[in-house]
């Protein structure tokens, strides 16, 4: 199955700060908000930390559930045109949307980010974070080894929550070898992934919020009412 998301071999003179710069300026078809200034700025690289239980457990069933709803409807127009159901349809409508204009991950991010909030995840921990996705798939032999892509995602207590891995699948004997999303370190397929990025601000945060209101017609209360109710899960 086809995604939708451009990677980037990278040439041993830049940075990566140089390379994500470059990304977000020539984007065509989704314009990147970010207060990333590549003079000025570093990207983290975050280590995939284990989150406690009780921290994952409040986060795993919502992410999983978006990751899978992502998975199954991108580039699946005829499976889109089948649903019945109105409320289901516009999300997935909305996904395959943003997923053809390469915005997916920061669609998902936004709305997951608000989701989670609103179910008792504390703000002050959670973080919305862009920049660079670098998968090394040099153990599997699948050529080219290393490849990076501009991405969105959140992190919460410096752990990756990141709902659209599954965009960068490649498959090696039949098998994919990016795992559908990634909460903290939890499998040896996870290992394949580098993050890095900046914590992006509130302002850039509410520019992306607001934007999506407006491109979509719904209020990011109306979202979230759309994921519990297709999803069954508050």
């Amino acid at each position: 199955m086809k995604k939708s998301i451009t990677t980037f071999t990278m040439n041993k003179n830049f940075t990566f700060e140089q390379l994500f710069s470059d990304m977000i300026n020539k984007t065509i078809d989704f314009k990147w908000e970010s207060s990333f200034n590549k003079k000025n700025h570093k990207l983290t690289e975050f280590q995939n930390t284990v989150l406690d239980k009780r921290d994952e457990n409040l986060i795993k069933e919502k992410l999983r559930f978006l990751a899978k709803i992502s998975k199954n409807y991108t580039d699946e127009e005829i499976k889109i045109q089948s649903i019945k159901e109105p409320i289901k349809k516009k999300l997935v409508t909305t996904i395959e949307k943003y997923n053809k204009q390469q915005g997916l991950c920061v669609f998902n991010s936004i709305i997951l980010y608000h989701w989670l909030i609103e179910s008792g995840i504390q703000k002050e921990d959670l973080n919305f974070v862009q920049g660079i996705l670098t998968s090394d798939r040099t153990s599997y032999g699948i050529f080219p080894p290393t490849m990076n892509t501009k991405h969105a995602y959140l992190t919460y207590k410096q752990a990756v929550i990141d709902s659209t891995s599954f965009q960068t699948d490649y498959y090696f004997n039949g098998q994919p070898v990016s795992p559908m999303f990634v909460l903290g370190k939890k499998s040896e397929f996870h290992k394949i992934f580098t993050h890095r990025g900046i914590q992006e601000s509130d302002e850039i945060i509410d520019t992306y919020t607001k934007r999506f209101e407006e491109e979509t017609g719904t209020a990011i209360n109306e979202w979230i009412g759309i994921l519990r109710t297709v999803s069954g899960i508050q």
